[in-house]
């Protein structure tokens, strides 16, 4: 396993693609890495990243802390010889609030007294809004997806729209006081 890190620390493509089947398949199905749950920022006290898991892995591979993380769960599944998915009931929700909060705040401990400067404010913000965002449209895709699968096929009514219709355009409009113009656009 050791050697496996390595290689993925030293950016060997084959290597840290092993480590992330690897050790997402063993965080997964060991219940340590789940879904993200909205009541798991109030179990951790503080915001988390509330991701999908893929989201989760992406950001574990960019930090030593994170390939170690991977690389242990590997060696705890290979070391029992087996992958067995906990019960839900018994699924440690500790362990993935604890991964989705250092990954949406960092790997150093908490509690060390130092605020926050004003830009990291403002990049919590910004994945905050993101993260929304994309809660957002999954939310529209599940209801599209269910129309579909009852074979709903009537237009909604103005009025059942009109308040996310206001919402959409003050979405893509106030980014923009903000952001600069896209490249390629005057």
């Amino acid at each position: 396993m050791g050697d496996l890190l390595h290689r993925a620390d030293a950016g060997e493509t084959s290597a840290v693609l092993l480590l992330v089947v690897l050790g997402t398949i063993s965080l997964v199905m060991s219940g340590h890495l789940l879904a993200a749950a909205g009541s798991a920022e109030a179990t951790a006290g503080t915001t988390i990243a509330l991701v999908n898991v893929g989201l989760i892995v992406k950001s574990l591979l960019t930090e030593d802390e994170g390939r170690q993380i991977l690389a242990d769960a590997i060696k705890r599944a290979a070391e029992k010889g087996e992958l067995l998915e906990l019960p839900r009931e018994r699924r440690d929700f500790t362990h993935n609030t604890m991964l989705r909060s250092a990954v949406r705040h960092g790997w150093k401990p908490t509690g060390s007294g130092k605020a926050k400067t004003e830009a990291e404010q403002e990049a919590d913000k910004r994945t905050t809004f993101r993260e929304q965002l994309r809660t957002a449209v999954d939310r529209l895709r599940d209801l599209i997806d269910l129309r579909e699968a009852n074979g709903t096929t009537d237009r909604l009514a103005w009025t059942e729209g009109e308040v996310s219709f206001a919402h959409i355009e003050d979405i893509a409009e106030d980014p923009r006081l903000i952001s600069e113009p896209k490249p390629g656009r005057r």
